[in-house]
């Protein structure tokens, strides 16, 4: 294993790694402290972390989580908007516009 695995410390935590990636993940831990630390929290949040996968999106090559988290945040936020805040009625027009830093 080269580097840190934080990108596997969640998978860890809920046991879905599989067997030799866990194993490097194990290896890597007892040497480790920041990345225990990590698997630790993660492992105290293990029940946030598991979903059914059909509430999982796959996201397209060349889109990191950290862009689709952005974008899924945005809709969740003019869907609430829109049906909560002030719910838009028939014949009503909207325009959400949505500023963010690049």
């Amino acid at each position: 294993m080269i580097g840190h695995p934080r990108e596997d410390l969640a998978a860890y935590a809920i046991g879905a790694l599989e067997p030799p990636d866990r194993t490097a993940v194990d290896e890597h831990l007892r040497t480790c402290a920041p990345c225990r630390a990590d698997a630790e929290a993660f492992g105290a949040n293990a029940y946030a972390l598991r979903v059914h996968t059909e509430r999982l999106v796959v996201l397209p090559e060349g889109v990191s989580a950290r862009l689709a988290a952005a974008v899924m945040l945005q809709g969740i936020t003019a869907h609430y908007l829109a049906m909560d805040t002030y719910p838009i009625a028939p014949g009503e027009r909207c325009l959400i516009h949505a500023g963010a830093e690049s």
